[in-house]
């Protein structure tokens, strides 16, 4: 696997308003289009879900994003993608994983979204890894990563052709 720069990764961006967490989420959709497995950690109230519908707003999706915390899983049909909206806070251990019927890695034109998924890792393990943390009432930091060679060469490609990233969120 090629040595990762630690100069470009993880890759961090700050978001200080729903706003900018939109034109994130817009330029983080170029990146897992059109399939991939994003990994989700952070603090109750610290922009997971918020960056979830913003994902899904930037593919089409007009409906209701909501955590699926009870139901453990929501599927979104967009134009151009499905995607599975997980969210594993409530699940104590690996073992009740099974009951979820999610894609198989690297499934075509499907996006494997999960808040507090750091459980399907073994399941996924190649996929992107994204840290929000809340930084103050209304600003948030992401932090994205790169697991498994495959995906380190699209965040490579990805980043090689976004140059102008923090001119298009206003920094």
């Amino acid at each position: 696997m090629s040595e990762k720069d630690s100069n470009t990764l993880p890759w961090t961006v700050m978001s200080h308003s729903v706003t900018e967490t939109r034109k994130i989420a817009d330029i983080l959709t170029r990146l897992i289009l059109p399939s991939a497995v994003v990994l989700l950690s952070g603090d109750l109230g610290s922009g997971k879900t918020t960056l979830i519908q913003a994902i899904a707003a930037s593919l089409g999706y007009r409906g209701a994003v909501k955590s699926p915390t009870f139901d453990l899983v929501h599927v979104y049909e967009c134009d151009a993608v499905r995607i599975y909206h997980v969210d594993l806070y409530r699940v104590q251990s690996a073992d009740e994983l099974s009951v979820l019927d999610l894609p198989y890695a690297g499934e075509d034109r499907t996006l494997v979204l999960a808040e507090w998924g750091d459980m399907l890792a073994p399941w996924y393990p190649d996929h992107f890894h994204l840290t929000c943390e809340s930084c103050g009432s209304r600003c948030r930091c992401f932090r994205l990563d790169a697991q498994g060679e495959a995906y380190y060469r699209r965040w490579e490609k990805w980043l090689g052709s976004s140059e102008t990233i923090e001119k298009e969120i206003g920094h």
